[in-house]
C-alpha cells in the first residue's frame, strides 16, 4: 500500500479553520461562492504571498456541493486550530498536499494564528 492510501486512513487532521465574513459585497451577504458564517478549511500556504490568498474547501453557497477555491485571506474571520474528522476534508487535504495528523502541523498552524 502507498503512502498516499494510508494517509487516508487517518482518523483526523490538524487543520487551520475559519468562517467566510458576513460583508464582503455590497449587495450580498458572504462572497460569491460561500455564503456568510460558512466554515472553510484553509490549506497551508503555498505561494510566498504572505497568506494574502488561500486554497480553502468548503460548502458553495448555490449547489451545496464541496469545493476547492482560492479565496483572499481578508474575507475569512474567526482563524482557529481544530482537529477535523471529516472524511471528505481528510480526503482532499491529503490529496492536495495539505495538513495532515502531524505534531509539527499542529505547530506550524499555532504559530500561523499569531500572525494571521
Amino acid at each position: 500500500m502507498n503512502d498516499a492510501k494510508i494517509n487516508f486512513l487517518q482518523p483526523f487532521i490538524w487543520c487551520l479553520v475559519g468562517n467566510i465574513k458576513e460583508n464582503i459585497r455590497d449587495n450580498e451577504k458572504g462572497s460569491k461562492h460561500f455564503s456568510s458564517g460558512t466554515r472553510v478549511y484553509c490549506f497551508p500556504e503555498k505561494w510566498g504571498d504572505g497568506y494574502k490568498k488561500i486554497k480553502v474547501l468548503g460548502k458553495h453557497r448555490k449547489c451545496n456541493k464541496n469545493i476547492t477555491i482560492i479565496i483572499p485571506a481578508n474575507h475569512i474571520t474567526n482563524w482557529r486550530l481544530k482537529k477535523v474528522y471529516k472524511p471528505w476534508v481528510i480526503k482532499r487535504m491529503v490529496a492536495q498536499e495539505g495538513w495532515s495528523n502531524r505534531d509539527i502541523d499542529k505547530s506550524k498552524i499555532k504559530q500561523m494564528l499569531s500572525w494571521i
